[in-house]
């Protein structure tokens, strides 16, 4: 599923001209949280814009 996220992002920032971060966290029961991250640029230049 998060693959079908990522790649719906990439082309929604193809599509439209538009930079585009996704990001998710998974918490399953006995685990530590992880965390996923996908951004069609610097994720850091991204957050510091907005």
């Amino acid at each position: 599923r998060k693959n079908g996220l990522f790649k719906k992002a990439y082309e929604l920032g193809v599509l439209c001209s538009v930079d585009v971060a996704v990001i998710i966290f998974e918490e399953r029961p006995g685990h530590h949280l992880k965390l996923y991250q996908y951004c069609s640029t610097d994720i850091n230049e991204m957050v510091q814009r907005h």
